[in-house]
C-alpha cells in the first residue's frame, strides 16, 4: 500500500525537480522522489558491503566560502589521502577530488562527514575494482 509523505524543499530545489520532470523520463514527481531516493539508497547499501584496504575517489562539491570546513574535514581524515586536487568551477562553486587509499569503514567515515556538513553540496565517492 502506498504511502504519502509530505516534505518542503527551497526554490532552487523546486525549479531542479521540474526541470527533471519536464525531461520527460518521469511521468510525475513521486517517481522522481522514488528513482532519487533509490539511487540513495543503491549508493549506500554498495558502500556499506566494502571491507578492508580499499581504493576510491571522493568528488566533493561545495561553495568557495565552505573552503576552511573542507580543510578542517579533510585533515581529520590526512592518513587516507594520497593526493588532492582542488578545483574552481564556475561562480562560487568548488569540487574538491581526494584519491583515497585505506580501510572502507574509514573511507566510508570520511565521506559521511562531508555528507553531514550542510555547506557540502555533494559526496559522491567512487570505488576502484
Amino acid at each position: 500500500m502506498p504511502h504519502i509523505l509530505s516534505i518542503s524543499t527551497d526554490d532552487k530545489t523546486l525549479r531542479e525537480l521540474d526541470s527533471i520532470k519536464k525531461l520527460g523520463i518521469y511521468s510525475g514527481t513521486s517517481e522522481v522522489f522514488r528513482a532519487g531516493l533509490s539511487a540513495l539508497f543503491n549508493e549506500l547499501h554498495e558502500a556499506e558491503k566494502l571491507s578492508g584496504r580499499i581504493n576510491a575517489v571522493l568528488l566533493v562539491l561545495h561553495r568557495e566560502d565552505a573552503e576552511d570546513r573542507v580543510t578542517k574535514l579533510k585533515h581529520r581524515f590526512d592518513a587516507l589521502v594520497s593526493t588532492q586536487v582542488h578545483q574552481k568551477l564556475e561562480k562560487e562553486y568548488c569540487l574538491e577530488i581526494f584519491v583515497l587509499t585505506g580501510d572502507a569503514k574509514q573511507v566510508r567515515e570520511m565521506q559521511k562527514s562531508f555528507r553531514a556538513d550542510k555547506k557540502m553540496l555533494m559526496a559522491r565517492l567512487v570505488v576502484s575494482g
